[in-house]
């Protein structure tokens, strides 16, 4: 029989009809069979936690006073060292902090953090021991001979590479270009891992940024404490008195507030359910399936099969 007459044959309307018609309890079983088998897999999978949360635009600076009415020498030396905030001047900060949530350096300073890397690594951490795992094994050992051949490193621990590719896939951000606001969300294996580790990133990425404004606004202050007893104008030395006392300000500021770069709207937060797998999507998919099994037997599997007279006896 050739192809086009073994289609007509199968994929006759009258024909398909009577076979669904006998074969409508296999539908059922199937349904069943399948359910099953994804509640199974749901319930041996390891499930995966959302934690998100909102951050904006750090609230006003104490030193944002307006350095317009510096004269002479004192004003260009004051935009010399970047002291003359424009309009975005706060939103520069802020940007520079969105930029170090995607860093490799914010990756390198949370390895520092020993619960950071014992949450986002668990399955290598040993508590009971309190070190890495180690690995060992043929395959292990196939990996390291081969990767040193290469002059690839052999890592016996979590590193910050790891961390960073962790990062790369896990965390989100999503800031739209019509709001100030942005949502940093990461996924982990329990809410409590989620949001410490959210937390952690959000509160080591502000103090990237607050130790590089430090250095920053320390050398200035060195500077013109030092240029100022070499000034002998008075109005020169009143304006750069109060340049210095700005820096001061903001020297104070770094170190008193709590957040530098940004603005906590909603903290770190992640919901009991889990977000993977879900029993909504998988039900779905499972019943999906078993229509689509169904199908194929019902049109490909001649009626006298043997489960067709299982069906006919089960009715």
């Amino acid at each position: 029989m050739s192809l086009e007459n073994f289609l007509k044959e199968r994929l006759a309307l009258p024909v398909v009809l009577a076979k669904a018609r006998n074969g409508w309890p296999l539908l059922v079983v199937l349904v069943i069979l399948f359910v099953l088998a994804a509640t199974l897999m749901m319930a041996f999978s390891r499930p995966t936690y959302l934690a998100t949360a909102v951050i904006g635009p750090p609230g006003q600076k104490l030193d944002a006073t307006d350095l317009s009415g510096a004269s002479g020498a004192a004003a260009s030396l004051a935009s010399r060292l970047g002291l003359k905030r424009s309009l975005g001047g706060a939103d520069t900060t802020y940007d520079k902090y969105m930029s170090v949530l995607t860093s490799n350096r914010l990756a390198v300073g949370l390895t520092r953090d020993t619960d950071v890397m014992q949450r986002v690594f668990r399955e290598r951490w040993d508590p009971e021991a309190r070190e890495w795992r180690k690995i060992g094994g043929p395959v292990f050992e196939a990996k390291k001979a081969l990767k040193q051949l290469l002059h690839y490193p052999v890592k016996t621990a979590p590193d910050a590479d790891d961390l960073s590719k962790y990062l790369a896939t896990k965390l989100t951000i999503d800031a739209p270009l019509s709001s100030q606001f942005a949502t940093i969300s990461i996924t982990g294996q329990t809410p409590e891992g989620a949001e410490a580790v959210l937390a952690a990133i959000l509160k080591e990425a502000d103090n990237l940024i607050r130790e590089e404004r430090r250095r920053d606004v320390a050398a200035r202050i060195a500077y013109l404490e030092a240029a100022l007893p070499k000034i002998d104008a008075a109005d020169q030395r009143t304006s750069l008195t109060a340049v210095l006392s700005e820096q001061q300000q903001s020297m104070m500021e770094i170190a008193a507030d709590q957040r530098y770069a940004y603005s906590l709207v909603d903290p770190p937060h992640a919901k009991p359910i889990p977000i993977a797998p879900s029993p909504k999507s998988n039900y779905v998919l499972a019943v999906l399936l078993a229509l689509v099994c169904w199908a194929g037997i019902i049109v490909f599997v001649p009626e006298g099969a043997p489960w067709f007279r299982l069906v006919q006896r089960a009715r």
